[in-house]
């Protein structure tokens, strides 16, 4: 058993069932602490740069055999478009870019908390793209660091 887990679980049960007022609070600060950790990413990463790492832009595509690969290792790009299945390259591209798409799936909850706004139909539409400009310049800000 994960001590420290059932631990978590236990006084963030106790935090939901004291109220919304506590748990809203404790998960603004969550929210904060990520958002500072990404934000220390972004601002620190720039003097870990390697321009070496930026040569070759797109990796040479590395064939691999059918059969090394199972299934669900094969991204769906290359299932869909029947490409060959590769390590790198374009497909590897593309098989990235569908995982960062499904990073913005959970901006749409914004759409569900109507219910607390004061003025609904110039509200949503700031919180809605507010949040994908947000997420999106983090999400792109952060992988500029990871390849660097």
């Amino acid at each position: 058993m994960n001590l420290p887990a059932g631990l978590l679980m236990l006084g963030l049960t106790g935090v939901l069932m004291t109220g919304t007022t506590l748990s809203s609070r404790v998960s603004q600060v969550v929210a904060a602490i990520k958002v500072a950790v990404v934000l220390l990413v972004i601002v620190v990463g720039p003097f870990f740069i390697n321009v070496a790492n930026w040569s070759p832009f797109i990796p040479l595509r590395e064939d691999t055999a059918a059969s090394e690969a199972g299934v669900l290792d094969i991204p769906l790009v290359e299932t869909l478009f029947r490409l060959e299945p590769t390590v790198y390259g374009l497909s590897g591209v593309f098989a990235a870019a569908a995982l960062v798409f499904f990073a913005f799936i959970g901006f749409d909850v914004i759409a569900t908390t109507e219910a607390g706004t004061r003025n609904l139909q110039r509200d949503l539409p700031i919180g809605v793209l507010g949040s994908l400009a947000v997420s999106g310049s983090l999400a792109v800000s952060g992988s500029q660091k990871s390849i660097m």
